[in-house]
């Protein structure tokens, strides 16, 4: 359960965080440093150190929450409530556009958000899948699907625009029977 943190408190983490993902859209991971994020911030070195023991920890932080969320936001999905996914979760998801394609964008040896969330749908979608039909190896397909979810996302909150996730299964199934022919 989340507990309340101080107003002063939730300020200067919003501080950071939008301090990172600005300095982000500028540079590469490995070119920021935590000097930076804290001049940008407008905070004291000692503050910054309080809560993240570097961009590294810093980084980690933002990526874990948001794996945590979307790990929620993959078990509605392939629940039978897609419904809810639509009208609650994609909302929230775009909301946090800016900093999931921040965190998309780095892929270090400890660090890689966008490799981990497509494993995510993989594994949801090859468990769902299992569920409705055995006997098929469902690695293909689902490798696929969270190809072409994650580019789709990436493509719509790139401009800017929420998903609209109905339009793009119906884009995705002309795309295949267009293919087909």
């Amino acid at each position: 359960m989340n507990t309340p943190q101080d107003p002063r408190t939730e300020r200067t983490l919003a501080a950071i965080e939008t301090a990172f993902v600005d300095l982000m859209q500028m540079h590469d991971f490995e070119d920021i440093t935590a000097q930076a994020i804290i001049q940008r911030a407008n905070i004291n070195r000692n503050t910054f150190y309080k809560y993240y023991d570097g961009k590294q920890g810093l980084a980690n932080k933002l990526a874990g929450n948001l794996k945590r969320e979307y790990e929620q936001m993959i078990a509605v999905y392939f629940s039978d409530d897609f419904q809810k996914l639509i009208h609650n979760i994609s909302p929230m998801m775009f909301a946090k556009r800016r900093l999931i394609l921040t965190l998309w964008r780095i892929n270090t040896r400890k660090l890689h958000v966008y490799a981990d969330m497509e494993n995510l749908i993989k594994q949801g979608f090859i468990k769902y899948a299992q569920t409705q039909q055995t006997e098929r190896d469902w690695d293909f397909a689902a490798e696929m699907f969270a190809k072409l979810l994650l580019n789709s996302a990436r493509y719509f909150w790139e401009r800017d625009q929420q998903i609209p996730i109905k339009q793009v299964f119906a884009d995705w199934d002309a795309m295949l029977n267009i293919a087909k022919r």
